[in-house]
């Protein structure tokens, strides 16, 4: 195992945890508003599709119940030339169906290098340079230990979601039950499907020590050029260029019309 990937991997489980970005620490809690965000989407050009960001959540009460809650409804898309659109939404529990409100959404851009934020509800968009994405995850070479993390990965073979081919690996980890990372219960096997073709996961499984388990995974998966307009800056938010506050001078703040 090359130095790289080891690094590449114990990151990996890290940031996993902390893209779920729930709003409790410790072990889960379902009667708390969460952000919960789906699968990684890179800007990469010649790739379309949209689809559905769904989770689905079970945890184990001290108490021996267990409770499960289904958050549906976060839109995804990434055009012919790599952009890329993500809602991100907060969800409230609810019975018998969590409810969810949108809070904003991210557009990326890699012609003109750009990621930007727009706050709903305040009606205001960031645009700040884009980061240079990241590879895609190393395909792990066999076994493999070391401190603090203690991975191993293993083939799951090959499948079909939402009637495309998909790869599966896992990564588990022999953390300590005691031991929590980004505050909460460790992972105990990270599963992804994962399909070459459209350069993303279309699903995820994170299971916990502590008995938790999401399920991220992509509904209503179209390959379809997806609607120009989803990257455009909204109409009548105020925009923020943070690109422009290089060298000393103040960031530009105008109006989109």
């Amino acid at each position: 195992m090359k130095p790289f990937a080891l690094l590449a991997t114990s990151l990996l489980l890290v940031i996993g945890l902390a893209a779920q970005d729930t709003t409790s620490s410790g072990p889960q809690n379902l009667a708390a508003p969460r952000h919960v965000l789906g699968i990684d989407v890179f800007p990469t050009p010649a790739t379309p599709f949209s689809g559905r960001d769904c989770v689905d959540i079970t945890t184990h009460a001290a108490s021996g119940s267990v409770q499960k809650a289904h958050l549906d409804g976060a839109l995804v898309a990434r055009d012919r030339r790599g952009r890329v659109y993500r809602e991100i939404r907060v969800w409230f529990p609810a019975t018998p169906t969590p409810r969810s409100r949108l809070d904003y959404i991210i557009l990326l851009d890699p012609a003109a290098q750009t990621r930007t934020e727009c706050k709903m509800e305040a009606r205001s968009c960031t645009i700040a340079s884009l980061d240079q994405s990241p590879e895609a995850r190393p395909w792990l070479d066999g076994p493999f230990d070391t401190a603090p993390y203690y991975l191993h990965s293993v083939g799951l073979g090959s499948d079909i979601i939402e009637g495309i081919a998909v790869e599966g690996t896992r990564i588990s980890s022999s953390l300590d039950a005691g031991v929590f990372v980004n505050n909460e219960a460790p992972v105990e096997k990270l599963d992804f499907w994962h399909s070459t073709e459209l350069k993303i996961d279309l699903s995820v499984v994170r299971s916990y020590k502590d008995g938790t388990e999401r399920v991220v995974h992509v509904v209503d998966l179209s390959r379809s050029e997806p609607d120009p307009s989803l990257f455009q800056i909204p109409a009548n938010f105020a925009v923020i260029d943070l690109r422009r506050s290089k060298g000393g001078n103040s960031p530009t703040n105008a109006a989109e019309e």
